[in-house]
């Protein structure tokens, strides 16, 4: 089905003029000594007791932060609490602030960033037999559950799931799973979900290769931060070193690979609205992707229109994005502060 049929809720394109609030943020963040906040993010990196890495930012001001609610990011395959994803977090918690996003007291709302499984401040997943063998077969939710344990034992109560990529998955299959955690959420916002269709290890690579070197060098300048999160050449080759390893070796992101190849996509957004239980869901993809491909994912989404109603779902189209797009920060907080 052709673009001209389906008809998102949102048409944007990689070029659009800035929101206001993402252009307030950026204006901030451009200001600042790149060496100190790094090392200031970097300060907030904790790790639980059963080995999940995350990162819950408040800025300078704390106090006027929510001890309730918060905004919860799931990192993309592979990428833990790197410096790259702690400015992503960061630079969504400012977003937020300028876009005057609390919580029901009327405090501001923190960012809660869960890493994924990486040899670079990584989550260290424990997983049974019986465990592994669901993931593969798609069921993502077991890591959702393992990784919001944290936001439970931080205190809060109600969260709003964030995700792109691998994290969309995560961040959807999440919806089904909070009640195990002792959570409510307001909404669950994606971007290029990976599971929108059965695809083999091979296949998945080449889909993610698709947008490679050139086109996330291009979505990063889009972006014009000027934060430097690599020192050095030799940083960005280790960092890009440590990404492959982490994919290839580690037991946890073989499994987490697995499941990502399990059509789950159409079948988990209807579970999750039947459920009743998320106030708002939010569906965003590029035009020229490979991974959450048009041609796959809209008539799911027009399927989905058809047996729940057109307000069931708000899809939002990215012109001109193929999955680099999410690397583009200044359109991907623009998405994750969409119903927050």
């Amino acid at each position: 089905m052709n673009e001209s049929i389906f008809n998102p809720s949102e048409r944007w394109h990689i070029n659009d003029p800035l929101d206001q609030s993402v252009q307030a943020a950026l204006n901030e963040i451009n200001l600042e000594d790149s060496e100190k906040l790094l090392t200031n993010l970097r300060n907030q990196i904790q790790t639980s007791e059963k080995g999940i890495t995350f990162a819950t930012l408040k800025g300078e001001n704390p106090q006027e932060y929510s001890d309730y609610e918060a905004l919860v990011l799931f990192n993309p395959f592979a990428n833990g609490a790197h410096d790259g994803m702690l400015v992503r977090a960061e630079f969504v918690r400012r977003v937020a602030k300028y876009a005057n996003i609390r919580d029901t007291e009327g405090k501001l709302k923190p960012i809660i960033m869960l890493a994924s499984p990486s040899f670079e401040k990584g989550s260290k997943l424990s997983l049974s037999r019986d465990e592994r063998s669901h993931i593969e077969n798609g069921e993502l939710g077991i890591v959702a559950e393992k990784l919001l344990h944290v936001v439970t034992e931080q205190g809060f109560g109600r969260v709003s799931l964030r995700g792109f990529s691998q994290g969309a998955d995560v961040a959807l299959a999440s919806g089904r799973k909070l009640y195990r955690a002792n959570l409510d959420a307001g909404s669950v916002v994606i971007g290029d979900p990976v599971g929108e269709e059965t695809r083999s290890p091979r296949h998945l690579a080449a889909d993610f290769a698709k947008a490679g070197p050139k086109q996330l060098k291009q979505s990063i300048e889009r972006t014009n931060l000027r934060i430097e999160t690599h020192s050095s050449k030799f940083k960005e080759t280790l960092e890009f070193a440590l990404f492959g390893a982490s994919a290839l070796l580690l037991s946890g992101n073989r499994t987490l690979y697995k499941g990502m190849g399990v059509n789950t996509f159409e079948s988990r957004i209807q579970a999750v609205l039947n459920e009743g239980e998320i106030e708002k869901l939010v569906v965003a993809y590029g035009t020229n992707d490979a991974i959450a491909k048009p041609s796959i994912i809209e008539p799911a989404l027009q399927r989905i229109y058809d047996n729940n109603g057109e307000n069931s779902v708000l899809s939002v189209s990215v012109g001109g994005g193929d999955h680099s797009w999410g690397d583009q920060l200044t359109l991907l907080a623009k998405l994750y502060t969409m119903t927050a």
